[in-house]
């Protein structure tokens, strides 16, 4: 069960002080800026492992500002090193830091990675989740991320419409934003908001260019073409992940999205 976030402040607060980090050599807006500067590259190339190295190389000057600590579990958890990461976490010591949204976010990242991995994601928990992340959007407002999350997991749930409702607030995120324009895409397509498919799958890959190779994205925008009458683009992303990934002309789904294509074509014809 996920703890309630004023439990994990108490407990990051309660670290004994012979446990504290030393002083940081950097304000943490700076070491913040290192990442925002840094980890984008070693991210496009899920280069977990060199982005670990590089991160442990700025402890010296950043270790103890909540924002370095915060990075590193999302690292380790990224690696699936979730205890790593929650121990990382959990050694915070004080959390009146103006970082401490971003503690908060990772443990509840890290905290839900594990249960996809462990296989403990039902139902059940899907329902605490959303509701821990409702609780961080009310105690953070001004924080797009909570609205990302929350609209990933309702994008999980098939909750289209409340998907995007919290996806059109996290555009201003400044990390993982191109998840936000992935997500944006499907689920405008799922709603038939075609044309508003297409301007988030624009922003989406200019920000992501691996993202030719996801398939539900390209399926997804198959079916928003095909929705505005562009059969031939429709019918290209069809082709397109068909070749960079065979298997997937095995899904359902990219049998589903043929037939919707030569539904929409066919309805065009008879018009």
């Amino acid at each position: 069960m996920i703890r309630p976030l004023t439990a994990l402040l108490t407990l990051c607060l309660l670290v004994p002080a012979v446990l504290a980090a030393p002083a940081a050599k950097r304000p943490a807006s700076w070491c913040e800026e290192q990442w925002r500067a840094q980890a984008p590259d070693y991210l496009q190339r899920n280069d977990f492992n060199g982005l670990l190295a590089r991160w442990q190389q700025l402890a010296p000057e950043c270790r103890g500002t909540v924002a370095w600590e915060s990075r590193l579990a999302l690292v380790h958890s990224s690696l699936g090193d979730f205890a790593k990461a929650r121990a990382t976490l959990e050694g915070i010591d004080g959390l009146n830091s103006e970082y401490a949204w971003l503690a908060e976010l990772m443990y509840l990242l890290n905290d839900s990675r594990e249960h996809v991995a462990t296989g403990r994601f039902d139902t059940d928990y899907a329902a605490r989740l959303a509701g821990s992340w409702e609780e961080y959007i009310k105690a953070h407002p001004g924080r797009p991320e909570g609205y990302r999350e929350l609209g990933s997991l309702h994008m999980l749930q098939g909750r289209y419409a409340e998907a995007v409702a919290n996806l059109e607030k996290a555009t201003a995120a400044d990390s993982q934003v191109w998840l936000v324009f992935r997500d944006l895409t499907i689920g405008y397509t799922e709603l038939g908001r075609y044309q508003e498919a297409l301007l988030a799958a624009a922003e989406a890959t200019a920000k992501r260019s691996d993202l030719t190779q996801d398939a539900e994205f390209i399926l997804a925008l198959g079916r928003a073409n095909a929705g505005l009458g562009r059969f031939e683009l429709a019918y290209k992303a069809l082709e397109l992940i068909a070749k960079l990934r065979p298997e997937v002309k095995g899904d359902p789904q990219y049998a589903a999205t043929e037939q919707f294509i030569r539904a929409q074509e066919k309805g065009g014809k008879q018009r």
